[in-house]
Parts: structure tokens; C-alpha cells; sequence
């Protein structure tokens, strides 16, 4: 049974460490490209939701419950940052 609980945390550290490679490379390209700044943000702002997301589950299943509900509060305000930033039509950046 901790084999199973091992595999499934690695395999979700390894998705947190390709969205957050992701994630830089977006940031870069977003000051690299000055045209496109306002898409670019929201393609690391939709990733930064999925970073903590992952991160606070993870922490969840480590019953590290504090870490967990403060990257769960911060995923909750990407989350609205990122749909008023698509209903706003990218003028909130």
C-alpha cells in the first residue's frame, strides 16, 4: 500500500516540477515578447493554479494540513484572478 501512495507523490512532484519549468519559461517568453506580455501572463497565471493545486494536495496527503489550506486560499485567488482576467479581456495586467 506505500508503494502505491510513493508512486502516485512522485509522479505528481514530477508534474509540479514540468509546470514550473513551464511556468519560467513562460515568464521569460513574456518579457522576451512584449506584443503578447497580457497572454503570456495568463498562460503562467493558469499554470500557477495548477502548481499550487498540486502542491496542496500533496501537502494534504502529508497531512500537513496548515501548508495545505494556505496554498489551497492561494490557489483560490489565482483562480479568481485568472477569471476576471479572461472576463476582463487581459486589461486587469
Amino acid at each position: 500500500m506505500k508503494n502505491k501512495q510513493g508512486g502516485k507523490g512522485f509522479r505528481l512532484e514530477i508534474l509540479g516540477g514540468v509546470i514550473a519549468i513551464a511556468l519560467i519559461v513562460c515568464a521569460l517568453f513574456a518579457f522576451l515578447e512584449l506584443d503578447k506580455t497580457v497572454l503570456f501572463f495568463m498562460i503562467a497565471l493558469g499554470l500557477g493554479i495548477l502548481l499550487n493545486g498540486n502542491l496542496a494536495y500533496l501537502q494534504f496527503c502529508k497531512k500537513n494540513y496548515p501548508l495545505s489550506i494556505i496554498l489551497s486560499i492561494i490557489t483560490v485567488a489565482l483562480l479568481v484572478l485568472f477569471v476576471l482576467q479572461i472576463l476582463l479581456g487581459g486589461s486587469l495586467i
